[in-house]
């Protein structure tokens, strides 16, 4: 019986290391394929960290330029009605500078008004490097009269 007994201990402890053995293989490549949708999807279509504090930073930076050129460009028109030729003509009545795209990544900043003097409408276009920021995904936008869109 000594004997029986000392068997089934033997089959239930072999059975118990395989088990464990079977969670821990799985367990390991559950961490790796999460680790690797991470990595997936913490990189935009131009290969920066969408985590990454400082591109997001730079973003934050872009979006408030844009802003501030908004107010810059409503502005101008209030007193002229119409938007300038270039941005140029907002300094120094409305701007002390015309902000540039914050470096590396973006693009820089283009003006477009639209349509023949008096213009009354713009594109304004910009580039993000990340998402997130003002409700905005990675890439390229443009901002009109009407405030900041979303993808351009």
């Amino acid at each position: 019986m000594l004997l029986g007994v000392g068997i089934l201990f033997q089959v239930l402890s072999n059975k118990q290391e395989a088990e464990n053995t079977e969670t821990e293989t799985s367990a390991n490549t559950n961490t790796e394929a999460n680790a690797n949708v991470a990595s997936d999807s913490a990189e935009n279509e131009e290969g920066a960290s969408i985590l990454d504090p400082i591109a997001k930073a730079r973003d934050l930076d872009r979006v408030n330029d844009i802003q501030t050129l908004l107010t810059a460009l409503e502005s101008h028109f209030v007193d002229s009605g119409q938007y300038p030729e270039v941005l140029d003509y907002l300094t120094p009545d409305y701007l002390g500078s015309v902000p540039t795209n914050p470096e590396p990544g973006g693009k820089s900043y283009s003006y477009t008004p639209i349509g023949v003097e008096p213009y009354l409408y713009f594109d304004l276009c910009y580039s993000l490097e990340t998402d997130g920021v003002e409700g905005l995904e990675t890439g390229d936008h443009c901002a009109t009269p009407d405030g900041l869109v979303g993808l351009y």
